[in-house]
């Protein structure tokens, strides 16, 4: 009689004729397992569960299991497949587990902190980059604002110099004579806006254009 304890797995159940048939793990033999001989029955056998049995020999001469448990029920048995670990293959085994551990955690700390030093600098970048953004979009908006004025106004003036010229070429050489450098240099010395943008275009040191962009006297509410 066979003493030893074995392991194996249930692969075929009769659930009708009570018995079956166990595949011992370690030499692959088939060894009849009748229900009689299950020691404990928290729930039926069936195949695929792996239990824990000791073989001893049949009336008819065959290999039968006996005090059959099921692996997970066995707490107490003697289990030779499984000898306790000495002390220092246990501590080695124990750190051969842990190192890959630490060298996960360690890589997911590097890269998560690298991810978020790019992050940063990104966030940086635009926040360094947005008040130059602004600045230049305001300054594209001014010039255009400043751009359409100048051309309404001098649309105004191309209009008012149209209206002179039909009333005949004699009155035009009489208005275009009419201005003439005499030294004025203000807009508050200006009598009209025509007369004022005759003096920045044909006379010297007038100060009536700040910004130079052929518009003068734009903060004269008279013309403006």
């Amino acid at each position: 009689m066979d003493k030893m304890r074995h392991y194996g797995t249930i692969i075929r159940w009769n659930d009708n004729r009570k018995f079956g048939a166990i595949r011992e793990e370690n030499m692959g033999k088939e060894i009849f397992a009748p229900l009689s001989a299950f020691t404990t029955l928290p729930h039926p056998p069936a195949e695929g569960q792996r239990v824990s049995f000791e073989i001893i020999k049949g009336r008819r001469g065959r290999d039968e299991a006996e005090n059959i448990c099921f692996a997970s029920d066995c707490i107490g048995e003697a289990d030779f497949f499984a000898p306790e670990p000495k002390p220092f293959k246990a501590a080695f085994s124990k750190l051969l587990w842990i190192i890959p551990v630490i060298a996960l955690f360690a890589a997911g700390g590097w890269f998560g902190w690298n991810y978020w030093q790019e992050y940063r600098r990104q966030t940086q970048e635009a926040t360094a980059a947005a008040p130059v953004t602004m600045v230049s979009e305001v300054a594209e908006k001014m010039k255009a604002e400043r751009k359409a004025w100048k051309d309404a106004a001098s649309g105004r003036t191309a209009f008012k110099h149209g209206s002179t010229a039909s009333t005949g070429s004699a009155a035009t050489t009489d208005t275009t004579t009419a201005f003439k450098c005499d030294g004025r240099q203000h807009c508050s010395q200006m009598n009209s806006l025509e007369e004022a943008e005759f003096f920045i275009k044909n006379c010297p040191n007038t100060k009536m254009d700040g910004d130079h962009d052929g518009i003068p006297c734009e903060n004269d509410s008279r013309w403006h």
